[in-house]
């Protein structure tokens, strides 16, 4: 019996060092973003210390008594420090937020953001930033069937989502240029390679 707990002891421990290696860095936010016709859903993943950034960013909450305080706090910060922009420039409206159950560990803070609007050309991410100069947001997006990722810091706060099929456009004219080059020698020394081989031949 004495065995068995020692080695029952010993898992322990090892479990617990395992939850703090993989635990992500309290500067590191990830925003799965879901872009589809009726809006723009992100799946938002946030360390804990995000409490702490609502607390800078809004000093009355210390005495607040109530979570409400908090949620509407929370709505504030999400929507004057990751925005959303059309093509025209026209920031999305932040709809609200609801919580997700923790698919990591126990200190995360998992929230789905809901924005109006699909047209997504633009966003800026500086959550956080405030907290640390080591700050880093991370975002995921599926553009035109393909998941591309980008990286929001100090100095980068922002980045262009591009559509994947306007950085097809120089390869395509680059490819009818080519074809056409082809067509034209062809149709210049076509005639006179027929006619050389057809005198070659008799």
């Amino acid at each position: 019996m004495k065995i068995k707990n020692q080695y029952f002891l010993l898992l322990i421990v090892i479990s617990c060092f395992q939850n703090v290696g993989f635990a992500h860095s309290p500067h590191e936010c990830f925003f799965d973003i879901n872009i589809e016709k009726n809006g723009c859903s992100i799946k938002a993943e946030f360390p804990w210390t995000l409490r702490n950034a609502l607390l800078a960013y809004e000093p009355a909450l210390k005495n607040a008594q109530i979570p409400l305080a908090f949620e509407q706090a929370f709505e504030k910060y999400i929507s004057s420090h990751l925005i959303l922009k059309d093509k025209d420039g026209k920031a999305l409206i932040f709809m609200g937020f609801r919580a997700l159950e923790s698919s990591g560990h126990s200190h995360q803070n998992e929230y789905e953001l809901e924005y109006e609007g699909s047209d997504v050309k633009q966003v800026t991410n500086t959550i956080m930033f405030e907290m640390s100069d080591k700050q880093s947001n991370y975002h995921s997006i599926m553009v035109n069937g393909t998941k591309r990722t980008f990286e929001t810091y100090k100095g980068q706060d922002s980045f262009m989502v591009d559509d994947l099929s306007d950085n097809y456009t120089p390869y395509f004219i680059f490819g009818f240029m080519v074809i056409g080059i082809i067509g034209i020698v062809s149709y210049k020394y076509w005639p006179t390679a027929k006619k050389t081989y057809q005198n070659k031949r008799y």
